[in-house]
């Protein structure tokens, strides 16, 4: 894969299509029913500021930058951001309206800033003809530069004094610490769901791909049986990897063991029918189509949360396979080869800032998380003086969790009335058939 990629036409469209479709899949607490109908479009409160293209360099342009309420902006009630990532689709135009009926209600000021990788201003200044300018492309769509957006707009909206909430889940919710890093001190309180910290992660030497393991505890076969697929097959490995990845977002924790087993026999015998359901199921066919046109913004993301376990991950001698980490790494493909070259660097975050942070923080994190590792969530909550870590007996998509209907309730709360609300200990003690304990 080169420096330059090719973009296939129709992308814009497709992207559409998948981002609304991944709001109705990801969402934290719906019915069967509700899942069974698509969510519309609204259309809320739409505003905009200028804001340069890269910060520590204003004299290069700016471009106006969109951001949307759910309602009219009400000064007497607190301001929530949801804020989402290069990676992620939540966060769109039409959206943030559904967003606040869903979870937040009416309490709050609800606000999303449809983010510079979807700005046509900001694509055309990391687009050559038909290819992407990728050093162009990680200048502008670094977290550095997402970071001072949520800045930029919190003083237009509420001002330079105003204080806002913050709300993020899995690559958002690693942007919300990012920003608590640079900007803790207009910031009330905290609600993040699976933040992903690599930077924790290879601190401590952790890995939440446990996949080769877990298939090996489980049935001593299916190691050889995929080694042998992948080597039948090998034109068809980013499918195969995307179908053992994606499969973790789809089948409950406690199902997994056997739906694995199934899926990695039936790659051996190539069984084209059930890859071919499987395919369009987990959304394997959508990923292949980011593969082959990138999103420049999706792309930069994926690397600066995959590029700080790659040194660690290569280090590895043992024939392997980590889907988790492989996906990974076939979207910062780009970056990489830039890193190698050592045109770029290897990010990295400060946690100092973490430790005078007043706010307070709640952090929501399953056990059983293919992505995020539990134990750096432990160690990221222990980093903010006013802490709550709530760890949950579930997945990266919570699917226990929302089984109970108390998802809204709980984030509700915990930004509302901070970590010691009256509020909170009821909804806590409702949940705690579902927190993990060792004991």
């Amino acid at each position: 894969m080169g420096i330059r990629q090719q973009r296939a036409p129709q992308m814009r469209d497709l992207r559409v299509v998948f981002s609304l479709f991944l709001f109705i899949m990801s969402w934290p607490a719906r019915s069967n029913a509700q899942m069974s109908h698509p969510v519309e479009p609204k259309v809320g409160v739409g505003r905009t500021v200028r804001v340069p293209f890269q910060y520590d360099h204003p004299e290069h342009g700016a471009f106006e930058l969109y951001y949307e309420l759910g309602k009219p902006f009400d000064p007497a009630k607190r301001t929530v951001f949801v804020i989402g990532d290069g990676q992620q689709f939540y966060v769109r135009k039409g959206l943030i309206t559904p967003l606040q009926e869903e979870i937040f209600g009416d309490r709050f000021n609800v606000v999303g800033i449809i983010g510079r990788g979807v700005n046509e201003t900001v694509a055309q200044r990391v687009k050559h003809g038909d290819s992407i300018d990728w050093l162009e492309a990680y200048e502008i769509f670094r977290s550095s530069e997402w970071v001072e957006d949520i800045e930029s707009v919190r003083k237009d909206l509420v001002g330079a004094s105003g204080k806002i909430c913050l709300y993020g889940r899995s690559g958002g919710a690693t942007l919300v610490h990012q920003f608590l890093a640079k900007h803790p001190d207009h910031v009330l309180t905290v609600f993040t769901q699976a933040s992903y910290n690599p930077f924790l992660d290879v601190e401590f030497g952790l890995s939440s791909d446990t996949f080769w393991e877990e298939i090996g505890h489980s049935d001593a076969a299916l190691q050889p049986l995929l080694i042998e697929a992948l080597s039948r097959h090998p034109s068809e490995r980013s499918r195969i990897v995307l179908l053992l990845q994606r499969q973790n977002f789809f089948v409950p924790a406690n199902q997994i063991a056997g739906e694995r087993a199934k899926l990695i026999r039936a790659l051996h015998d190539w069984d084209q029918a059930m890859i071919d359901k499987l395919s369009e199921d987990y959304q394997v066919n959508a990923m292949l189509g980011f593969l082959a046109a990138p999103d420049p913004a999706a792309n930069v993301r994926e690397f600066e949360l995959y590029a700080p376990i790659f040194a660690q991950r290569h280090r590895r001698t043992s024939q392997r396979i980590d889907p988790d980490l492989e996906v990974s790494e076939l979207f910062s493909q780009p970056l990489l080869e830039m890193l190698e070259k050592k045109q770029i660097a290897v990010p990295t975050m400060d946690f100092h800032t973490a430790h005078r942070t007043e706010a307070d923080v709640f952090l929501l994190a399953g056990r059983f998380d293919h992505d995020v590792d539990y134990r750096s969530q432990l160690a990221l909550a222990s980093a903010y003086p006013n802490h709550r870590l709530l760890l949950l007996s579930d997945d990266h998509t919570f699917l226990e969790l929302k089984k109970t209907g108390l998802y809204p309730r709980l984030v509700q709360t915990a930004l509302a009335e901070g970590l010691h609300g009256p509020a909170n200990a009821g909804i806590e003690g409702q949940l705690d058939p579902l927190v993990y304990r060792e004991f």
